[in-house]
């Protein structure tokens, strides 16, 4: 099964674009928890991570004005998708929950129960691949080669995450 490369190909640019900024926006260890700071409040802006991603990405890759649209129209369905879904798989979840609970669990509801929390997280799972598929669509040979390179770096983000959180 092809792996899902958007959330991590997003947080990797995220730190890797953001890490100089974070350094100068943080107060070094033991500061008054201020805004980006250690305890405090988010930078100005919102992002805890740097730029929104798009950003992250069109800087990273190069990408078109047009590429990043399109890359914006691809989550914004996926957005729809997982927010119609959302509601339906906490609803099933929380039934299927319930009905285990109950003293003498009837085999049959359960399997039902199963078998949609099942199909709703499958609707989630081709929403995400829908958008990893389609961006790499929207890229050039370079660009992927690109992606492909940072996708490389995965291993790494531990490193670089705590890296980040100790202001190194």
């Amino acid at each position: 099964m092809k792996k899902n490369v958007l959330p991590t190909l997003i947080l990797l640019l995220g730190l890797l674009l953001a890490s100089p900024a974070a350094a100068k926006s943080h107060p070094p260890a033991g500061g008054n928890g201020g805004p980006g700071g250690p305890g405090g409040p988010p930078p100005a802006g919102g992002h805890e991570m740097g730029p929104p991603p798009e950003m992250v990405l069109k800087e990273a890759l190069s990408l078109t004005e047009t590429q990043v649209l399109a890359f914006k129209t691809l989550m914004d369905t996926r957005t729809q998708t997982v927010q119609s879904v959302m509601p339906q798989l906490d609803a099933a979840q929380r039934a299927l929950d319930d009905a285990m609970q109950g003293a003498s669990p009837d085999p049959a509801q359960l399997g039902a129960l199963l078998l949609t929390v099942h199909g709703l997280r499958v609707q989630v799972h081709q929403a995400d691949l829908a958008v990893s598929t389609g961006f790499r669509a929207l890229l050039t040979a370079d660009q992927q080669s690109a992606l492909d390179g940072f996708m490389a770096a995965e291993p790494s983000l531990p490193v670089l995450m705590a890296l980040q959180r100790l202001h190194i």
